[in-house]
């Protein structure tokens, strides 16, 4: 009331305003927040005071996911000719929205531009300047300009003494990653892991990036209980500007270890957070994440969609690392869907992008495995067997389990002789993660089931055949239950079509509802972690009941329970599929 009726600048109701403000954003409001402290910036006598409130309300606003308006807050905080400390504050956040919202790699200019404004003697605020400047280069796909801009961020933050900021060795780390620097990448993968561990939220923010490098290097557990707790910590404070991300890497960690449904449901939910706060960039990640989901699941028409929404936005915001996710995506479809011919050209297509991009890291796009079983369908064993040559190099320099149980698979596939030995030494390889994904072994089991089946192995080939059935089954991945149940029905055993995972048939919305309310949450609540309203929340639960067929919470949660258990006991299992003598 003091403000609406202010006729002229005040400081006293400016700083009335501020402290509301910051009653807002204790409470999580952070949309509340902006509005106030954008009034008290009009009410600011003073230059300076104005762009430190604009640049405040900026970042409310860009907690509160309203983007365009956190850009406009940050140009009139420019027009107050703030001081230089301040002026690297501005440009840092401005670097960091247009990085999510325009072309990356304009992004990247802006942030190089103003190292070059930042006095000789402050190294260290280069060295952030530089750090931030690096992401767009992941997205771009420039991975030797992204690992020699974060090698010269950390020099500088080396320089200015001290501990250096988390956020300048977390984007080295991803550097090193992609390089394919992987015994370097580890080390300083875990001592940032150590450093989040041990500090707030506020040093957490900085490692938003460092996930990544932890699924890359096969650390499934420790990805899951960072990015999970940024998630619970974004909805907890209504922080919904950087869900979208969190959102597409807690996907790609359900996706990894085989909980297709939760993959789905984060990834549909990344997608319209990343539309709904104009996220432009950030949703081509989001689109291609969720591609590999429903093609793994045989959601043909969603999914070419969804890699055609993504190929688009690469394509104008120049996003060349989106070529690999998307010709990936598409290539697991069209081999799923028994179309090795199709999945040939796309995930040549990937190999192409990754290796001109200088992507080293064989875990970050997993196309090279679908490559060579692709050759193989298509009876080129020559250029898969170069291809696997390929994989298994990259899997001794890079350590990576489940490179190497790929390519065990596909030496078992291309194997003119005893290929027994290197079937049994996958399911071993997939065993020993500590993470194993009920989908790979699934994989390896089919594969392995059609060499016993055609050798004249009938009995062995069905035992194989029918546990990836199963596996196959559960996730719901329908093209390969029925690629296992037409090898079976070859066997000279009839194998009943059951129906795939229950959650297959609801939509996003409603599986993301019925995964909130079996995790214990009640309307009001899953309404709060999905920002929705009750009403909304109640509706898609009603109809996720009709179609799962049950009729109360406690039926809902037995009903993923019984999905969860059989799925782990599946994993815990898999030692023993693979054979005498393991």
């Amino acid at each position: 009331h003091m403000a609406a009726a202010a006729t002229a600048p005040d400081e006293t109701v400016a700083a009335a305003l501020e402290t509301a403000a910051l009653r807002s954003i204790a409470r999580s409001g952070f949309g509340t927040a902006a509005r106030a402290l954008t009034r008290a910036a009009a009410l600011s006598p003073a230059r300076q005071e104005r762009a430190q409130r604009l640049l405040a309300a900026s970042n409310a606003a860009h907690m509160a996911g309203r983007l365009k308006d956190a850009r406009r807050l940050l140009d009139e905080a420019m027009a107050c000719a703030p001081t230089e400390e301040l002026r690297f504050e501005i440009e840092h956040l401005r670097g960091e929205i247009d990085i999510w919202v325009d072309s990356p790699m304009a992004g990247h200019e802006r942030l190089m531009k103003e190292t070059r404004r930042v006095p000789h003697g402050d190294p260290l605020r280069t060295a952030v300047l530089l750090a931030e400047a690096t992401v767009p280069c992941f997205m771009a796909g420039e991975i030797g300009r992204a690992l020699a801009t974060a090698r010269e961020s950390r020099r500088l933050a080396g320089i200015a003494g001290g501990t250096p900021p988390l956020s300048v060795e977390v984007i080295l780390a991803e550097a090193l990653t992609l390089a394919g620097l992987s015994d370097e990448a580890g080390a300083l993968v875990t001592h940032c892991l150590q450093r989040v561990q041990a500090s707030g939220l506020e040093v957490a923010r900085q490692a938003q990036y460092l996930p990544f490098s932890i699924i890359a290097l096969e650390r499934y557990r420790e990805a899951k209980v960072l990015v999970q707790g940024v998630v619970d910590a974004a909805r907890a404070a209504s922080a919904v500007g950087i869900l979208p991300y969190s959102l597409a890497m807690l996907s790609e960690i359900h996706f990894r270890v085989g909980d297709f449904a939760a993959a789905y449901a984060d990834a549909s939910e990344s997608v319209r957070l990343a539309r709904e706060t104009g996220q432009i960039s950030a949703s081509s990640y989001s689109l291609v994440t969720l591609a590999r989901v429903e093609a793994a699941q045989g959601r043909e028409e969603s999914c070419r969609q969804h890699v055609a929404a993504a190929v688009e936005l690469a394509r104008i915001h120049g996003l060349g690392s989106i070529v690999n996710y998307s010709g990936a995506a598409l290539g697991l479809l069209e081999l799923g869907d028994g179309r090795p011919l199709q999945a040939r050209e796309h995930l040549e297509q990937a190999a192409r992008a990754g290796r001109g991009q200088g992507l080293k890291e064989p875990n970050v796009v997993q196309w090279q495995p679908d490559l060579i079983e692709a050759l193989a369908r298509l009876n080129q064993p020559e250029r898969a067997r170069e291809e696997l040559q390929m994989l298994e190099s990259d899997a001794a320099r890079t350590g990576r389990l489940w490179a190497a149980a790929a390519a065990a698979r596909c030496r078992g596939y291309l194997t003119a002789g005893d290929f027994t030995v290197h079937f049994q030494r996958a399911l071993q390889l997939h065993a020993s993660s500590p993470a194993p994904s009920s989908f790979e072994i699934a994989r390896t089991q089919l594969c392995f089931g059609e060499r016993l089946r055609r050798e004249r192995r009938r009995i062995e080939g069905r035992q194989q055949l029918t546990t990836a059935l199963q596996s196959f089954e559960r996730l719901g991945a329908e093209p390969w239950a029925n690629r296992a149940r037409a090898e079976l029905s070859a066997t000279g055993e009839r194998a009943r079509k059951r129906d795939v995972s229950s959650s297959r048939d609801l939509t996003p919305q409603e599986l993301q509802i019925a995964l909130a309310v079996a995790g214990g949450a009640t309307n009001r609540e899953a309404a709060a972690q999905l920002f929705l309203s009750p009403k909304t929340v109640e509706a898609h639960l009603s109809n996720a009941y009709r179609k799962l067929d049950v009729r109360s919470r406690t039926e809902l949660v037995r009903l993923f329970s019984r999905e969860t258990a059989i799925r782990d006991g599946a994993l815990r299992a898999a030692p023993a599929i693979a054979g005498p003598g393991l």
